[in-house]
């Protein structure tokens, strides 16, 4: 195994361990504080749509109907999970 010795990777290995990971915890455990974790674990239904996202954007992949209603359907479905009626 060999040890890496350019500086920029030092300086990328600390910025995601930092930012990346202690940060995404920090802000995991707000979301559990404020939200609740049942309400917290529908975070990962919006990493599909983020994936997608990039794909369509970067690697020229096809944008299909097939892929808009997906989307639509995990939007919907999370607003309704999410939707509370008004307190009078």
């Amino acid at each position: 195994m060999k040890i890496p010795t350019l500086p920029i990777t030092w300086v990328a290995l600390l910025w995601m361990g930092i930012l990346g990971s202690g940060l995404a915890f920090i802000m995991l455990f707000y979301l559990i504080h404020e939200i609740g974790p049942t309400r917290t674990t529908m975070v990962t239904y919006l990493f599909p749509l983020g994936g997608v996202t990039l794909g369509v954007i970067f690697l020229n992949e096809a944008l299909t109907w097939q892929i808009i209603t997906g989307a639509v359907l995990i939007i919907s479905s999370l607003a309704i999970a999410n939707w509370s009626p008004k307190q009078a």
